[in-house]
């Protein structure tokens, strides 16, 4: 069996990491381990019974906050790449795994110097001429192949002057029965009544997300709408780095006297629970989304999916039959599919079975896997 190394930066876990997890959960396409910082990624692999290995210098460097940052990142990297070289001198991989940009940098001595074959995923789109996307050009020559989430990300990498051929799409997959905790939280936020229609926004608490447009739109639409049936919004999630612009929200639903309408739950680890109690999920990012999970989950799990149409959101909903799709940045578009919704002026059951088919065929997790081991067997054999 092929022996991978999986290499992550990142001590907390959100998008890309829950890829990873889900991906190693019941792995049997090939030997795996995770050499990662330690935290509460680390502890969720580890529950997963995912083979570890503790790193102490591999991190993301922030440096948009930080002067001293290329100092520092050089001091970390050379630390974390020799951490890297230990975990692959002992483990004695075929392959070194990248999970993700910020992770690539610190493979490179290792890849070099043992001379292993090197892939990394890519979860992000970054504009051209940005110093992610330079960074993604020079790691690419020395890479044997790059996983793209989807193609939006894919057409990101070539237009950062990446060679078309090392790139591989894969897209995310999700398996119902697997990828969903039954743990319940201690309270329980999001109660389905009868004659309540129950909208959420799932995500991230940051500019990008349009959490702002989500509430604007939900003003509107409380405004306009004609049906008696009440409605209750949620928005659902956390901040990581931006505690201003979580501020910023809540004081605009102040401002739009919007508290007994809109209810901040937090992140909440149960999301079969979320998604089993929510009419509608929107994902209103005003920025191209490398991917939209929080669609997909939807899709599977019932709830009609709403989501801007820019980025990769538009490979997964198809506007009309498996979903609905707005402009970005535009409350009142969001707000006039969401009364079309409501309003039963399409056919939502039909549109429900066309989109838990779709992600069924199309987005399963054993097809991603069998991608990413057709990936991995191609640079090894």
């Amino acid at each position: 069996m092929i022996k991978v190394l999986h290499v992550s930066q990142a001590r907390e876990y959100s998008g890309a990491e829950i890829v990873l997890a889900n991906i190693l959960r019941h792995n049997s396409f090939w030997q795996a381990s995770v050499i990662v910082p330690e935290g509460p990624f680390s502890e969720l692999l580890n529950k997963l019974g995912v083979c570890t290995i503790e790193a102490k210098y591999l991190s993301n460097i922030k440096r948009k906050k930080n002067f001293f940052w290329p100092v520092i990142f050089l001091f970390k990297f050379v630390l974390a790449s020799l951490e890297v070289m230990r975990a692959v001198k002992s483990y004695k991989p075929d392959i070194i795994y990248a999970n993700h940009l910020s992770a690539a940098p610190y493979c490179l001595l290792a890849k070099l110097i043992y001379r292993k074959r090197f892939i990394w995923h890519m979860h992000d789109i970054h504009k051209a001429g940005s110093l992610e996307s330079f960074s993604a050009s020079f790691i690419s020559k020395f890479s044997d192949k790059i996983i793209a989430i989807s193609d939006a990300v894919k057409k990101a990498l070539i237009k950062s002057g990446i060679n078309p051929g090392k790139i591989v799409r894969c897209y995310n997959g999700i398996d119902k029965k697997d990828c969903f905790t039954d743990t319940f939280d201690e309270q329980i936020k999001i109660i389905k009544e009868k004659e309540i229609i129950n909208i959420a926004q799932i995500g991230l608490l940051e500019p990008r997300k349009g959490v702002d447009i989500f509430i604007k739109a939900a003003n509107i639409l409380l405004t306009e709408i004609k049906s008696k049936q009440r409605i209750r919004f949620y928005i659902v999630g956390e901040t990581i780095a931006h505690p201003e612009y979580v501020e910023e929200i809540k004081n605009l639903v102040k401002n739009l006297k919007l508290e007994e309408n809109i209810i901040f739950t937090g992140r909440l680890k149960n999301m079969k629970y979320v998604y089993q109690n929510i009419d509608i999920a929107v994902q209103a990012s005003r920025t191209p989304e490398p991917f939209g999970m929080v669609v997909l989950e939807a899709m599977v799990m019932g709830a009609l999916a709403v989501g801007t149409n820019i980025g990769a959101i538009p490979e997964i909903i198809d506007d009309g039959k498996t979903g609905l799709l707005f402009s970005p940045d535009d409350p009142q578009d969001l707000s006039n599919k969401l009364s079309a919704i409501i309003n039963r002026e399409i056919d939502v059951q039909q549109i429900l079975k066309n989109a838990e088919q779709k992600a069924i065929n199309q987005f399963s997790l054993d097809k991603q896997k069998q991608c990413l081991y057709e990936t991995i067997k191609s640079v090894v054999t």
